[in-house]
């Protein structure tokens, strides 16, 4: 996920496109936020499972697919889109 972040940093201060600029700034909100969830956890907290469910529900809005459909190998790292 880290290296996905840095992609979509890349991509987004280069991109002319603003919807795609806002886009991948959406994404990067929310892999960071996973990132930051998963980040110091031991996975035999009671509380780890539950977190981690209600945050991949949350990885995916109306950025996720516009993202995964002007950078079609993005879905593929995040496992939204068939290789």
């Amino acid at each position: 996920m880290e290296a996905t972040i840095g992609i979509y940093h890349e991509v987004s201060e280069q991109t002319s496109n603003g919807k795609l600029r806002t886009a991948l700034d959406s994404e990067i909100s929310r892999f960071q936020d996973f990132v930051d969830l998963i980040e110091g956890r031991a996975f035999d907290d009671p509380t780890f499972g539950a977190d981690l469910e209600a945050a991949a529900v949350d990885l995916t809005d109306q950025y996720s697919d516009y993202v995964d459909q002007t950078c079609p190998i993005s879905g593929e790292e995040s496992g939204t889109v068939e290789p």
